[in-house]
């Protein structure tokens, strides 16, 4: 809990940081390496990965929290002697846990698409596949 908390924290202060990730071909092979570029600001970034055959891939992401919600509340006191108080308060809180969707493009002209869940720690894995139908499973 500490650690999720350091992450979210920073992710915060900083507006973004960045997580390695490791993509491995389901064919078999060598894995390779990529990065995702956290924004907690946009629920958006970079993504980028190396295939194992060289090819270099960036492209944009959208995260979709899992839940979110807004609350309202009211509150009115009565006192001796005519005193009145009120207040409202409005608030939303968002899930640090969700999906992400990202379309990337290829240096030699492949393109890829992945879908990734992510939790707290924006730490997640997923399933990448490239447009010559190439499957690779992602973490990061």
């Amino acid at each position: 809990m500490k650690k999720a908390l350091f992450w979210t924290v920073s992710c915060l202060i900083f507006v973004g940081c960045a997580r390695t990730m490791m993509v491995y071909p389901r064919d078999g092979g060598q894995a390779s390496k990529g990065k995702v570029h956290v924004d907690t600001s946009t629920l958006e970034g970079e993504m980028e990965l190396n295939s194992p055959d060289g090819e270099h891939f960036t492209g944009r992401y959208i995260a979709s929290p899992d839940t979110s919600g807004v609350g309202w509340g009211l509150v009115n006191a009565y006192g001796s002697g005519g005193a009145f108080a009120s207040g409202s308060n409005v608030g939303y809180g968002q899930s640090l846990i969700g999906s992400a969707r990202a379309i990337l493009a290829g240096d030699k002209g492949r393109t890829m698409r992945c879908e990734v869940r992510y939790n707290a720690d924006y730490h997640g894995f997923g399933i990448c596949q490239c447009s010559d139908e190439k499957i690779f499973d992602v973490q990061f």
